[in-house]
């Protein structure tokens, strides 16, 4: 057989040309995966939109609501809103008008220490004077015994005891009294008939230790102790 009779010829052009684009589609077709449903998206900006709507009317119609009553009320509500602020501060614990304002009890430690000071510096109340002896060699007990004697008394009779006083503390005490009187005549111009004793006092100053030996090598303590005098004046 020939080489014309084995290949067999197209009868017609056209029909190849349609079968072989026919059987391009089916391959092509049976590549492509087959793509899956998209879902339908959820809208939940429009929902939570309209959520907000929905609570702000009911507030919006409140605050017409307040804004009329207030209207109506007047200057009775604005003398009510300072006492409302007054008990919301004292409810928060915010300091109000009444907590501001001094206890008696911190009234009362302020004159005290303020007397203290004053009598630290040399004075009473006004036209007090006073003088004081430091470190006296003398125990406090036996300086009280003539110092009790011219409490409360005038000048000029405080002196008289004094002077006609059988103690060894009188001496001393005399001389702090001049000392007083001397201070109220030259920083006060006061004058000595007028003024009296007010406080007159002794406090317990430092105490000198000393030993006195004794037998079998023993020691007996000694305490030298001193005293503080101070004696006020005034009218």
């Amino acid at each position: 057989m020939s080489d014309e009779e084995q290949t067999p010829k197209a009868s017609n052009p056209e029909d190849a040309t349609e079968q072989v684009e026919g059987a391009a589609p089916e391959t092509s077709e049976e590549a492509k995966p087959k793509k899956a449903p998209k879902p339908k998206a959820e809208k939940p900006a429009e929902t939570a939109e309209s959520a907000e709507s929905a609570e702000a009317k009911p507030k919006k119609a409140a605050k017409a609501k307040k804004a009329d009553a207030d209207a109506e009320a007047g200057p009775a509500a604005d003398a009510e809103e300072p006492k409302a602020k007054v008990a919301g501060t004292a409810k928060g614990g915010a300091t109000t008008d009444a907590e501001a304002a001094p206890t008696p009890k911190a009234d009362v430690a302020a004159s005290a220490a303020a007397q203290v000071r004053q009598r630290r510096r040399g004075g009473g109340p006004a036209g007090d004077v006073k003088a004081i002896a430091k470190w006296v060699r003398m125990s406090p007990r036996k300086a009280r015994r003539a110092i009790d004697l011219i409490r409360g008394k005038q000048v000029e009779e405080a002196r008289l005891i004094l002077n006609f006083l059988n103690l060894r503390a009188a001496k001393t005490v005399l001389k702090v009294l001049d000392s007083a009187v001397a201070n109220a005549e030259h920083n006060k111009n006061l004058n000595r008939r007028d003024l009296v004793v007010k406080k007159a006092f002794v406090d317990g100053g430092p105490v000198l230790k000393r030993f006195q030996p004794h037998a079998q090598g023993r020691a007996f303590p000694i305490k030298k102790r001193t005293s503080h005098i101070t004696v006020v004046v005034g009218k």
